[in-house]
């Protein structure tokens, strides 16, 4: 009854309450990347270092983002996402390659807010790494669907205007596609 959802409620809100804000940030479902102005690493979170194969002693005090991106997303980089961070505060959903340490690539997308101190100094650079392989294959997958779909109406279109009888025919020997001269 009612008296027991209460409880239920009441047991799960003391578990979460107990859940640590350390274990929070360390098993967040993104990574978490914290560097200096210049972009070395201060801080990252242990998902971001499983997403990178890096060891925090690898990454934290010896690397820069910079250093972990694919070469075409350095140049971006430094000519589009450091310049907006500096002039706006923040970028947001940044699609790049970050490169692991065993040298594979993975897809991501940053998301970066600027911190400054109160004198209005660049103080840290706070950046949520999302791992995008998923969204990455699903989007090539809808990229190839589109492409099937575009060769599908210009061959229809062409058959419209083939003089002779054109019957495409599927594998149990139904018709897909018959041109008006078939007709």
């Amino acid at each position: 009854g009612r008296g027991d959802r209460e409880e239920a409620a009441a047991t799960i809100d003391a578990a979460l309450l107990e859940e640590s804000v350390e274990d929070l940030y360390e098993h967040a479902p993104v990574g978490y990347l914290s560097t200096l102005p210049s972009g070395l690493a201060v801080k990252a979170n242990e998902t971001l270092l499983a997403l990178t194969g890096y060891r925090r002693e690898e990454l934290v005090g010896r690397r820069r983002l910079h250093d972990l991106l694919a070469p075409g997303a350095r140049i971006y980089y430094e000519t589009h996402y450091a310049p907006l961070l500096q002039m706006q505060g923040t970028v947001n959903e940044i699609a790049v390659e970050l490169i692991r340490a065993d040298g594979s690539r993975i897809p991501v997308l940053l998301n970066s807010t600027l911190v400054r101190d109160v004198s209005g100094a660049p103080r840290v650079i706070r950046t949520t790494v999302f791992d995008a392989s998923d969204r990455r294959r699903y989007e090539r997958e809808l990229q190839r669907l589109r492409d099937d779909a575009e060769t599908r109406a210009l061959a229809a279109l062409a058959l419209e205007h083939v003089h002779d009888g054109v019957m495409l025919l599927t594998r149990d020997g139904g018709i897909d596609v018959l041109n008006p001269a078939a007709e």
